[in-house]
């Protein structure tokens, strides 16, 4: 059996965490960069967002009817159990 450790040295500076928003989503995509998410109702760590999976939910939330955006936008907002529902649905219609 291999044993590999793997050092993590990433460290967050404040610049890289927002509050979870549909804009700040779509920024992500746009700049191919990534954000740490917060919610005002969550005291856990931030969630990493990368550009692969914020380009996928925006493509997602494009081609869903106007009632079905406004819901997505707001699950996207409303906590971290929302929005990781909302990713796992993003890669359910993507598969």
């Amino acid at each position: 059996m291999i044993d590999i450790q793997i050092e993590n040295d990433f460290e967050l500076v404040p610049s890289d965490i927002v509050i979870a928003s549909f804009d700040a989503l779509s920024k992500v995509s746009r700049d191919h960069s990534f954000r740490a998410f917060t919610w005002d109702n969550d005291d856990l760590e931030p969630l990493l967002i990368d550009a692969f999976t914020a380009s996928a939910m925006v493509q997602v939330h494009g081609a869903l009817s106007e009632a079905n955006q406004a819901k997505f936008r707001r699950m996207v907002e409303a906590g971290r159990g929302s929005f990781a529902r909302l990713v796992d649905f993003t890669w359910k219609q993507i598969a």
